[in-house]
C-alpha cells in the first residue's frame, strides 16, 4: 500500500506544481488565452481533488501503525490544495470584477446605485478572503494540536502496557510466594503430627516402664 501511496503523492506533487505555475501566469494574460488557461487550471484542480480522494481511501485501508503518518501528510495536501484554489479564485475574480467595473463606469447611463453595489460586492469579497485565511490558520492549528494529542496518547498507551506487564509479574510473584508459604504450612503441620506421635510413644514407654517396675517389686 505504501508504494501506491507514494505514486499518488508523486502525481499530486507534479499536478500541484503545474497548477501553481499556470496560476501565476494568469495575471499577464487576457482574452481567449486567459480563459483557456483558466479552464485548464480548473480541470487540473478537479483532478487534484479526485487524487486526494483516492489517497484518502488508500490511507483508510492502511494498518494503524502507518495510517497516522499518512493522515498527517494527506491533511497537509488538502490544506495546500485549498490555498491553491483560493489563489486561483483571487487571480480570476479581481481581474473579472475590474473589467466589469470599467464596463459599468465608461457609460453615462450607469446609475449611482449600480456603482455602490459593485463596491459593496468588492468589500464582501475581501472580507470573505480574510475569513478564509483565518479559517485556514485555525485548521492548521487544530491539525497540529491533533498530532500532539495522538503523540501523547501513543506515549500513554505504552506506559499503560508497561504498567500492565509489571502488574502481571507482581501477580506471578505473589502466586509463587503463596505456594511456598502453603508448602511451609503443610510441612509444619506434618512435623507437628510427628511430634505428637513421638510424645505419645515416650509417654506410653514411661507408663509401661513404671507399670513393670511396680509389678516386679510387688
Amino acid at each position: 500500500m505504501a508504494s501506491l501511496m507514494e505514486t499518488f503523492e508523486q502525481q499530486y506533487a507534479a499536478l500541484s506544481a503545474d497548477i501553481t505555475s499556470k496560476t501565476s501566469r494568469l495575471t499577464d494574460l487576457s482574452g481567449v488565452e486567459r480563459k483557456m488557461l483558466i479552464s485548464q487550471v480548473e480541470r487540473q484542480m478537479e483532478e487534484a481533488h479526485e487524487l486526494l480522494e483516492q489517497m484518502d481511501l488508500e490511507v483508510k485501508a492502511m494498518a494503524p501503525a502507518a495510517r497516522q503518518k499518512y493522515q498527517i501528510r494527506l491533511k497537509s495536501y488538502i490544506a495546500e490544495l485549498s490555498l491553491l484554489d483560493k489563489e486561483l479564485r483571487a487571480r480570476i475574480v479581481p481581474r473579472d470584477e475590474s473589467l466589469l467595473r470599467d464596463e459599468l463606469f465608461e457609460g453615462d447611463y450607469v446609475k449611482d446605485d449600480q456603482k455602490q453595489r459593485l463596491l459593496d460586492n468588492t468589500e464582501r469579497l475581501e472580507r470573505s478572503s480574510r475569513q478564509l485565511e483565518g479559517g485556514y490558520k485555525l485548521a492548521v492549528e487544530a491539525e497540529q494540536m491533533g498530532a500532539q494529542i495522538l503523540t501523547d496518547l501513543s506515549s500513554q498507551r505504552d506506559t499503560i502496557k508497561k504498567s500492565k506487564s509489571r502488574v502481571q509479574e507482581t501477580n506471578y510473584d505473589l502466586g509463587r510466594s503463596s505456594r511456598i508459604v502453603n508448602g511451609m504450612i503443610r510441612g509444619l503441620k506434618q512435623q507437628k503430627v510427628i511430634l505428637y506421635i513421638v510424645v505419645a510413644v515416650i509417654l506410653i514407654t514411661v507408663i509401661l516402664a513404671i507399670y513393670f517396675t511396680i509389678r516386679k517389686h510387688s
